[in-house]
Order: structure tokens, then C-alpha cells, then sequence
């Protein structure tokens, strides 16, 4: 018998590894399978689905991480335990059907239970993932645009914001808490009161004599599979929530999934036309085989989904002929770039039709209409997306953002380096990408931060230009080019334009001039159109714009082209080594290499094991210490309550022994009372133990987020330039990494104190019994136990390799989703959908053989109880033989046995979450631990009293951490008095921005300092240093989550100002008129990165609000009318000049490409390669020297 028990045991280890390893491995096929799936869905999507959609999609992603959970093992042990129950029911009828019937009576209004418990878990599951999806979104949005929150000082307010999106969680984990405890108490009750009233029919039948024939040995055997089965289902409770909250939480996943796919097939339907195919495969050609695209706008009207209220376009109409260079001009918002964005298909109009060569736009297959368009938008995006790596051994977690290369080759499929060049060579491009470090090879940063504003822009030209499109769209292509790259570019344009359809849209005149015909626009409708000399002639809205752009440069009118050829690089290098006018002086010190360098290195990782680190982060659970008393103690009891049952079991079991049958009834009535009890009890204790348990989780769950969000915050900017620290790795490990441990501090953590509590009766109680078995369970317990240790430490390595692929999984999906527009536009969608693949099919590989690995331990850890009973049996009848133990005691050990074994299963199960925690818990304590190079949320350091405003670059020499061998400024130095307006003009790359990113401490220089009133910016405290900056950047980023009003007060506390101070600033910043037609007004939420429904310049309006709001004594202007039509850049300027008139002593430094924009400032700064300053002084001055600046006016010209 006992040899048939021990080949039963190794069957079940077989069966038990293979339904692991099958189930294990199915689960990451199908979560895979999901991940792409719902990759493709998102691709699949319409553009004005992103501009209108409240759903997180990367919180989408991060939820199939919950679902593989749910399916995994978990699913299998769930599967095993409704086999487990049904046998058990066939064993109890077949060795008794009655009295099984009797015990039985109330199993349908257990299962009515748990049915009607899951249902309304399901509801609070929902409302938790919503909440979470909520503080995810608000992540994004602050990692996307880090150098805005950090330059208004606006951390706290996210903090508070991001906070504000979690603080129901508390509610929803009370009621998931209180629902649970109800479902595993109901449990526990039914398995109490089925067991009395099992032994209670049984004996009745048998003394009655209704059931003569029935032994005790049948009562055990029906009473004892029917509530082990009961009992069992208990012990499936935690991996049974998990798979319902699988359940759930795949819902939403699945229902994005399936739109998209009926999405797919309407369009597929459409592709399906006869006459769309002839489109695809010939409209775009001449029977040369020469391109030629006519285009037709008849009557057009469109309005953004965000917007149906305003019209953008209103009844348009206008053609363009085949090969005909068409410019668009009109001021912000009045429907250039909503012209582009209809002919790329990104919407279709409301009333009116587009036809390409006589066809109807919508009858063309949008990819293919798409591959044939080259764009160029006013904010260039280029592709950081992560891409991982095969190294020699394994695939590693090393993540490199993509190459200058790659961004270029995008623009067309299989481009050769040699096309790549050569496109960069026409963009003008190729100079400054062959003196970065790896050339064509290097890397870019987030969003292309690490390169200029015109850097960026040349690049996305390159990528236009390589795909030899039949239809070239400019959308202010060249806005953020200096006058010398945007005239070379120029050339490069107009010698591509001639052989293909070419639409321009732009302010400047010098771009627009040679065009073939001009439309303007205004407020969505056509004013006038025709040749640049006959609007000119005409002398109205376009006469008027040109006369904007030329007046101040009048006195320039000497000059003519020939002027360039005197202007020497020998002339310039001349002015090098100039010193300016009184109002820009030069220090004379020697070089002073600071003595904190900045050394890029992380702070030491901490030495603790995982056990170490799950205390540090346990410790945040303090406050909830009464709650964690009442854990422990309920625990302790809900763990007491199955010894007592099994010792008060064993007692009943052996009155039977006894011949009066009233006496055996006496004694079953007494333990049924008892039971009745016990059962009321477990359940009011399994309740407040689950609630205290989900409280105390979720706080501690909410506090690891806030704190992690909190710490992001705080990093220095070169932190969040590293690869592996872009916006959707950030978002992916504030999620995963607090789910991890939450995922012990719930259910698993209330199991594992109850098998404890469990584990330490049972020894005592062994140890009195008979010491001797009590040794051999436990040694095979500490065997188990250390097995376990051991599997959990390799999953714990293992977690960490996973989490870094999903993390460039979420980088990819975030990067595609804020850039969906440019993804369209350069058809990537299969590409993307292909290296998103290729990830996930690594991430499988690394994760297969570790699953065949735990699958050992895991196997051996359920049959234990099969494997070991005959042993113990065994050993029992040598104790017995040697009159060590009698009767009585072995039926008591055998009684207490299987609940030691249940603490072998239990640890079997949690080990498996252990070591995604443990790791979790290790990423958390490093970054808690991690000592910012510049810490942004610092309250330390002094304030300046009376501040003036003068600025001071003293011999800086600076370059940026990713790019240290490059020096972007060398020995730069400059002094601004207080009150001056100074202009920094040059070169893109030539370090004019770093000078502004440097006075708002992102970075620290390398050597030199950088001074404000005598005191260097390292010693001055960081909020009130950047509190006296207003700051409107190259590309104006505005806050996704944000109403317009609350994106002008950005940073400032809600009761620290009023509404009529924020239209006071839009009204001063000239965007008042447009805020006020917005749907919504003030209260308008921007969008996607402000891009549903508000122009480049309108965007850039609202910036400028944004730093006039602060009333700074420093105002920096990085390119900030780049994106403004002629007509607002002068309103603007007459803003600042009022700004200037309201603050005398106001500093301001602008930094600018159009001259028009500095020529009246108090002095002009020319910077030449590294940031050497070629020369200073004001416009006149420097248009009379024959030398840097005066070619750039040319050039300008």
C-alpha cells in the first residue's frame, strides 16, 4: 500500500511539472499574442481617436502583465481544484450517496455566494485599474515634458496632482477587501458547519437505524473529501482572485482589440474597390513614369473632433497644379496646417470633397497614398524608439534609443547609407552629424532633446527628402533654422521641387517668395491667392505681412549680394577676440574648475539581500501599524482555528470507539455547537483580516507610487536623458514595480501569516506528541523551504531582465502614441509592429527554459503530502512496535500532518509572485537611495534680496552628459546687466539654447560659472532661482491633462492667483481672442500635447502666456515666434515691449533665428561653432561691421 502511495507521488510530480510548464509557457504565448494584438489595434486606430481618447493605452499594456498572472498556474491549480472537488463528490456518493446528499444540502448556496462575490469584485476590480490608468496618464504627461515642470517649479503640483488620481484606491480596496473575506470566511464557514453536519447525520442515520450498515470508516471518508474539496477551494482563493481580476481586467483590453478590428474590416471593404486598387497602383503617375500629383480642394469644411463647434476650414476651395510650388500663408490658426493634415488623411472634411488627379481622396488606400508624401512638420518628431539587443551570452537589458541613421532611413524601406548621406547632405545636416561622436550612429535622446531645435529639423528634412515623394509637404520646415542653413536648404528645395507638387506653408517671406502661387488664409477661409508679384501689387493681407517683415530692415537696403563675398571667415575670427560695448563685458580670471565635478554615476546599490529590501519597503507600512497589529493577530488566530478543528475532529472521531450510541451522540452534538462556532468566528475573523490587509497594501501600494514619482521628480535632467530612463520605461516601472509588492502585501501576505501561525501550533503540538515525527515533517519542510529561497532568488534576477524588455516595450508604445501623426505619415506601422514582435519573442525565449527550471520546484512542492505519508506511516509503526506513541497520538499527528504540508504549498505558491517582488523591491530601494546630481525639489540654498536680473557666463565650458567628448560651450563668457534685452543669434547646434537650459540649472557647467548678481546658480536655492526665469522654449509644451487656463498658471498654486489674472497674461500674450472661441473657452483641455485643435503658434501664444503669467525678472525666449505669423510675432512683440515698460529693470535674452524678431535689442550676440562668441553690439553696429552677423542678414534677405 504504502509503495502504491509512493509511485502515486511520483506520477503526480510528472503531471504536476507538465501542467506547470504547459500552462506557464501557454500564458506568455497568449499575453504575447495580446501584447501584439493590442500593438496593432492602437496602429489601427484613427488619428482623432488619440485627440478625443481618455483611455491610458500604455496602462492597457502594463494590464496584460496582470492577465498572464491570472492565467498562468494559477488557472491550472484553479482547473486541478474544481477536478479535485468533483472527484471527491464522486468518491463521497460512491462510498455513500445519502449521507452525501445530506452533507451537500447547502454546496449551492456556497457556490450562489462566491458567484454573486465575484461579480461585485469585478465591479471594484474596474474602478481600481480606471484610478490607476488616471495617475499613469498624469505620468506621461510629466515625464514627456520634464523640462517645462521642472522650469515652473511645477513638481509639487504633479505630485499633488498625480496623488489625486489614486486617493479612491483606499475605497475600492476596502470593498475588494471586505468582498474577499466574505468569499474565503464563507468558506471556511461552510467547511465547519458541512463537517458537523456531516457527522451529525451520519451518526442520527446510524442510531436511528435509517442507516444501519453505515461505519465511522464511511462517515470520514464522505465527511472529509467534501470539505478537504471545500478546504481546498480555500487555498485556490488567492490564485482565484488573481484569475478573476484577470477576467476583468482583460474586458477592457479586449474590447479595444475587437473595435479595431471592425475598424480594419470597414476599411478593408473600402480597399476592396476595383477603382481604389487602379488608384493605388497608378494615380500618382504621369505615363512617363515621372510623378505628378494635381490637387483639388472643393468646398471644404472640417472641424477637429475636440472642436465641432469652430469651423477650421470653412467652404475651401482652391488647385494645384501638377509640379507647381504652392505656399500657404496666413496668421495662426487660420487652417494652413489643417490643409496638410487632410491631405495626409489624418481626418476627413465634414462637407466639401479633395480630389488627387480627378479622384476622390477617401476612394485612395491611405498607406499608399501616404508612401507617396513627404512631410515635414512644424514640430519635428524623431524616432527615440527602444530597440534591444542580442549580446554574446543572452539578450540583455541594454537599451539604445535609435540612430540618426535609422531616423533618416525611415523615410523610405531598405534605405543604403549612401541615400541616407545624401539626403543629409541636401538638408544641410551632414556637417553637424559628422562631427558627433558616432556620426551617423549616434544615438538621440528622448524626443531628440540632445540635439538643437534646427538639428532636429534638418533631420526630419533628410527623412522627407529620401523618399523622393511625388507630393513634398512643408510645414514651417525651416522655422527653426538659422538664416545661413535655412538658405542652403532653400536651394536644396527648390532644385527638388521642380520635378514634383510642392506645398509650403510658412511666415517667412524669404521662404515663400519664389513659390509659384500664394494662398492666404485667415479664420479657416481663403482672403486672396495668386503670384508673389501680384499680391504684392494688390497691397493687401500678403502685401501687408511682407511689409511687416522688411521695415526694420530697411536701412539694410545697401546691401546687395555681392556684399556676401566681402564677408570673410578671416573677418570673422577677427571679432573673436573683440571686447564688446559697455553695456556686454568680458571677465578676465583664470579657469576655475569647480571642485564638485559632475560625475554621472548612480549612487552606490545597497548591499541588503531581497529580504532587506522588502523590509526597507515594508517600513512604509508604519503608519498603518494598528492595522498590521490586527493582521498579525487575526492571523495567528485564523491559523489556531484549523489545529483546534482537527484536534477537536480527532476527539469526536474516537468517542465512536465507545458502545452507547447516546453517548456517541452526546459527543457529536457537542462538537457540532463547537463547529457552529468555530464557523461564525473564522468567518468574522477572515473579514477584518482581508480589509485591514487590503488597506494596508493599497496605502502602502499608493505610498510606493507617490514616493516613486516623488524621487523621479526630483533627478537631475541628464537622468531622464539616459536611454533607459525615457518617459515609457519611467511610466512602465512606476506601475509594475508598486503592483509587485502589492501583490504580497494582500492575499498572499494574510496566507503566508496564517500557514505560519499554522506552522508553529503544528510543531508544538508535534513536539509533545511525538518528537521523533515532528523532526522528520520539519526537516523536510526546511528542505522545502530552502528550495524555495533559492527559486526565488533566480526568478528574482530573471524579473529583472523581463521587466527591462517590457519597459522598452512601453517606451515604444508611449513613443508611437504622442507621435501617431508622424508614424502615419511615414507609413511605419508594420515596421513598428514587426520590431515590437521581435522584442516580445525574445523576452519569450529568455523566459522559457527559467519556466522548465521552476517548474521542478514547483512540482515537488504539491505532492509532498503523497510522497511523505508513507514514510511517516512507517516510522509510526516502528514507534508504535517500540511502545514510543500509541493509538491516540498517531490518529492526533496524523490529523495535524496535512496542515504542515499545506505550508509547503503554501510557500510553493507565493515563491512564484516572491521574485518579481524581490525584484521590484531591489529597482525601488535604488532609486529611493539615489543621491540627484541636482536635486530639483532641494530647499536649500539662499536667496538673492533685491535682485536685479544681471547675468553672468563666466569661462564655461559645457557638454552634455550623453555627449561628454563633444564641448558645446568652451570658455563662453558674457555678461547682461540687469534690464537689458539681449539677443543670442547662430549656427543650430552653435549652443544658443544650452545657455538658457544652463541659467535654469538643468545642467551644471563643467567648468567656469554661471553667475546671477555676483552669485553662482549652484549656491542659490533651485525654486527660487527658476520662480525668477519665465521660460518659453523652442517647442512649447503644454500639458495633456491640463485646461488652458490652469497650462497658463502652470506651477503656481490654484489659490494663489485669479481667473482675471490668467486672461490678464493671455490677453498681453495676444491669445486671448482664440481662447475665447475654443469650445470650452478657458476651460478648455489642450489635447494630446496640444495638438487636436490648436495651431504651432497658437500653442507657442499660450507659452508666452505662460512665462509673462510668472511676472519674472528674467524672461528667456528660446525660439519662442518661431511658429507665429508676422502679424502676432509683432503683437508679441509689442507684448514684451509693454512687459518691458511695466518692469524697466526685466532682463531678457532671446534666442532667435529671424532677425526681424532682435534687431532692437540693446545688444546682439553672435556665436560661432563650440559657443565662441564671434561678436556683440547692437543691430546697426553689426550690420556696419563687415563680418558674422551682416551675413547672416544676407543670408536672411
Amino acid at each position: 500500500m504504502f509503495r502504491f502511495l509512493q509511485v502515486i507521488g511520483l506520477i503526480q510530480i510528472l503531471v504536476y511539472y507538465i501542467q506547470y510548464v504547459s500552462f506557464e509557457l501557454s500564458s506568455c504565448r497568449l499575453a504575447n499574442r495580446i501584447r501584439v494584438q493590442l500593438f496593432k489595434a492602437t496602429l489601427a486606430r484613427e488619428v482623432s481617436y488619440f485627440d478625443v481618447t481618455e483611455t491610458s493605452i500604455s496602462n492597457l499594456f502594463e494590464n496584460v502583465a496582470v492577465v498572464q498572472s491570472g492565467i498562468g498556474w494559477k488557472s491550472a491549480a484553479i482547473f486541478s481544484g474544481f477536478i479535485f472537488v468533483i472527484s471527491s463528490f464522486i468518491l463521497a456518493l460512491v462510498v455513500d450517496w445519502k449521507l452525501t446528499l445530506i452533507v451537500c444540502i447547502a454546496e449551492p448556496l456556497s457556490v450562489g455566494a462566491a458567484f454573486v462575490l465575484s461579480k461585485l469584485t469585478a465591479q471594484a476590480t474596474l474602478s481600481e485599474i480606471k484610478s490607476y490608468g488616471q495617475a499613469a496618464t498624469v505620468a506621461e504627461e510629466v515625464f514627456s515634458g520634464i523640462r517645462t515642470v521642472i522650469a515652473f517649479n511645477a513638481q509639487n503640483n504633479e505630485q499633488m496632482r498625480y496623488e489625486s488620481k489614486l486617493k479612491h484606491n483606499v475605497k475600492y480596496a476596502l470593498r475588494k477587501g471586505f468582498l474577499y473575506g466574505c468569499y474565503v470566511g464563507v468558506l471556511a464557514t461552510f467547511v465547519y458547519w458541512t463537517s458537523a453536519l456531516g457527522y451529525l447525520a451520519g451518526t442520527w442515520l446510524k442510531i436511528t437505524g435509517r442507516h444501519p450498515s453505515l461505519s465511522i470508516r464511511q462517515i470520514v471518508v464522505v465527511v472529509t473529501s467534501i470539505t478537504e474539496g471545500m478546504q481546498f477551494l480555500g487555498y485556490l482563493a488567492p490564485s482565484m482572485k488573481t484569475f478573476l481580476d484577470a477576467c476583468t481586467i482583460a474586458l477592457p483590453i479586449m474590447d479595444f482589440i475587437e473595435e479595431s478590428k471592425i475598424r480594419e474590416e470597414a476599411q478593408a471593404e473600402i480597399r476592396s474597390i476595383p477603382v481604389a486598387q487602379a488608384i493605388r497602383k497608378s494615380i500618382l503617375t504621369c505615363p512617363d513614369g515621372e510623378p505628378a500629383v494635381e490637387i483639388v480642394f472643393d468646398n471644404v469644411s472640417f472641424a477637429y473632433p475636440s472642436g465641432e463647434k469652430r469651423l477650421a476650414l470653412n467652404n475651401v476651395s482652391f488647385r494645384i497644379k501638377a509640379n507647381q510650388t504652392v505656399a500657404f500663408v496666413g496668421s495662426s490658426g487660420s487652417g494652413k496646417s489643417t490643409c496638410i493634415q487632410l491631405l495626409l488623411r489624418f481626418y476627413d472634411p465634414l462637407d466639401g470633397q479633395i480630389r488627387i488627379n480627378g479622384h476622390p481622396i477617401n476612394s485612395f488606400d491611405r498607406k499608399a497614398l501616404r508612401q507617396n508624401i513627404g512631410l515635414v512638420s512644424q514640430e519635428p518628431v524623431l524616432d527615440t524608439y527602444i530597440q534591444l539587443f542580442r549580446t554574446t551570452k543572452l539578450y540583455s537589458k541594454v537599451l539604445f534609443a535609435t540612430t540618426i541613421r535609422n531616423n533618416i532611413g525611415y523615410g523610405k524601406e531598405n534605405a543604403t547609407l549612401e541615400e541616407i548621406v545624401e539626403a543629409a547632405e541636401q538638408a544641410n545636416a551632414h556637417p553637424f552629424i559628422d562631427k558627433l561622436p558616432q556620426g551617423y550612429e549616434t544615438v538621440i535622446g528622448d524626443q531628440g532633446v540632445q540635439l538643437s531645435g534646427g538639428q532636429r529639423q534638418r533631420i526630419a528634412l533628410a527623412r522627407a527628402l529620401i523618399r523622393q515623394p511625388s507630393l513634398l509637404l512643408l510645414d514651417e520646415a525651416t522655422s527653426a533654422l538659422d538664416s545661413s542653413s535655412e538658405k542652403i536648404v532653400q536651394e536644396t528645395i527648390e532644385q527638388t521641387t521642380n520635378a514634383r507638387t510642392t506645398i509650403i506653408v510658412a511666415h517667412r517671406l524669404s521662404t515663400i517668395r519664389y513659390a509659384d502661387w500664394i494662398i492666404v488664409m485667415k479664420d479657416g477661409s481663403i482672403v486672396e491667392q495668386g503670384s508673389h508679384d501680384d499680391l504684392f501689387a494688390a497691397r493687401n493681407f500678403y502685401y501687408q505681412s511682407a511689409i511687416k517683415q522688411q521695415v526694420n530692415l530697411t536701412h539694410c537696403e545697401d546691401l546687395t549680394s555681392t556684399d556676401l563675398d566681402d564677408v570673410s571667415m578671416k573677418d570673422i575670427s577677427t571679432y573673436e577676440q573683440q571686447v564688446t560695448t559697455d553695456e556686454v563685458d568680458f571677465l578676465d580670471i583664470q579657469d576655475e574648475e569647480n571642485d564638485d565635478k559632475q560625475i554621472m554615476n548612480e549612487v552606490h546599490q545597497s548591499s541588503q539581500g531581497s529580504l532587506g529590501c522588502l523590509i526597507k519597503l515594508f517600513k512604509l507600512n508604519a503608519p498603518e501599524w494598528p492595522y498590521l497589529i490586527v493582521i498579525c493577530l487575526s492571523g495567528i488566530v485564523a491559523g489556531g482555528f484549523y489545529p483546534s478543528f482537527a484536534y477537536i475532529l480527532a476527539e469526536t472521531i474516537s468517542a465512536f470507539q465507545q458502545c452507547d450510541p447516546s453517548a456517541q451522540m452526546d459527543k457529536v452534538i457537542q462538537f457540532t455547537r463547537i463547529m457552529f462556532l468555530l464557523g461564525i468566528g473564522v468567518n468574522l475573523i477572515k473579514i477584518v483580516h482581508y480589509v485591514c490587509l487590503a488597506v494596508s497594501g493599497t496605502r502602502l501600494t499608493d505610498r510606493l507610487r507617490m514616493k516613486s514619482f516623488a524621487c523621479m521628480l526630483r533627478q537631475e535632467v541628464a537622468w531622464f536623458d539616459k536611454s533607459e530612463n525615457n518617459t515609457g520605461s519611467l511610466c512602465a516601472r512606476l506601475s509594475a514595480d508598486a503592483m509587485a509588492v502589492q501583490s504580497l502585501t494582500n492575499v498572499r501576505l494574510g496566507l503566508l501569516i496564517e500557514s505560519l501561525s499554522l506552522l508553529l501550533v503544528a510543531l508544538i503540538i508535534g513536539l509533545i506528541f511525538s518528537w521523533q515525527l515532528t523532526l522528520m515533517v520539519f526537516g523536510l519542510i526546511l528542505f522545502e523551504l530552502t528550495g524555495a529561497i533559492i527559486d526565488i532568488r533566480r526568478k528574482s534576477r530573471l524579473q529583472t531582465k523581463i521587466d527591462s524588455i517590457l519597459s522598452s516595450c512601453n517606451a515604444l508604445i508611449t513613443q508611437t502614441v504622442r507621435n501617431i501623426r508622424t508614424v502615419f505619415q511615414l507609413t511605419r506601422e508594420e515596421h513598428l509592429l514587426d520590431q515590437f514582435q521581435n522584442v516580445i519573442d525574445r523576452s519569450y525565449k529568455i523566459i522559457k527554459p527559467s519556466v522548465f527550471k521552476g517548474g521542478v520546484a514547483f512540482a515537488f512542492s504539491f505532492p509532498i503530502a503523497t510522497l511523505i505519508l508513507p514514510c511517516l506511516a512507517e516510522l509510526a509503526v516502528v514507534l508504535l512496535d517500540d511502545g514510543l506513541i500509541d493509538h491516540q497520538r498517531i490518529v492526533l499527528l496524523f490529523a495535524f500532518v496535512p496542515f504542515s504540508f499545506d505550508v509547503i504549498q503554501t510557500s510553493a505558491m507565493i515563491s512564484t509572485e516572491l521574485g518579481g517582488t524581490t525584484a521590484a523591491a531591489r529597482r525601488l530601494n535604488q532609486l529611493f537611495e539615489r543621491i540627484p546630481l541636482i536635486d530639483n525639489m532641494s530647499t536649500e540654498g539662499q536667496q538673492i534680496k533685491d535682485f536685479s536680473g544681471t547675468i553672468q557666463f563666466d569661462r564655461v565650458t559645457f557638454a552634455y552628459p550623453t555627449r561628454s567628448s563633444i564641448n558645446v560651450l568652451h570658455n563662453f563668457q558674457l555678461t547682461v546687466r540687469a534690464g537689458m534685452r539681449v539677443a543670442i543669434v547662430g549656427s543650430s547646434g552653435c549652443g544658443k539654447s544650452t545657455l538658457a537650459q544652463l541659467l535654469e540649472r538643468f545642467y551644471d557647467c563643467n567648468r567656469g560659472r554661471v553667475l546671477l548678481d555676483g552669485h553662482n546658480v549652484r549656491s542659490l536655492k533651485l525654486g527660487w532661482l527658476r520662480a525668477q526665469i519665465g521660460l518659453v522654449s523652442q517647442e512649447p509644451n503644454l500639458i495633456l491633462g491640463l485646461t488652458v487656463a490652469e497650462n497658463i498658471a502652470f506651477g503656481c498654486l490654484i489659490d494663489t492667483y485669479t481667473h482675471e489674472d490668467v486672461v490678464d497674461a493671455a490677453k498681453r500674450a495676444h491669445c486671448h481672442t482664440f481662447i475665447e472661441m475654443l469650445p470650452q473657452g478657458y476651460d478648455t483641455p489642450v489635447g494630446l500635447n496640444g495638438s487636436s485643435y490648436l495651431s504651432g503658434g497658437q500653442k507657442q501664444r499660450i507659452a508666452i502666456a505662460r512665462a509673462l503669467f510668472r511676472k519674472p525678472k528674467i524672461l528667456l525666449l528660446d525660439e519662442a515666434t518661431s511658429a507665429l505669423d508676422v502679424h502676432n510675432e509683432q503683437l508679441v512683440e509689442e507684448s514684451l515691449n509693454a512687459a518691458r515698460q511695466d518692469d524697466p529693470s526685466r532682463t531678457v535674452m532671446i534666442i532667435a533665428h529671424r532677425l526681424s524678431t532682435i534687431q532692437s535689442c540693446d545688444v546682439i550676440c553672435v556665436l560661432g561653432p563650440n559657443g565662441r562668441l564671434l561678436e556683440s553690439g547692437t543691430h546697426r553696429e553689426l550690420i556696419l561691421r563687415n563680418s558674422a552677423y551682416r551675413k547672416l542678414v544676407l543670408d536672411h534677405m
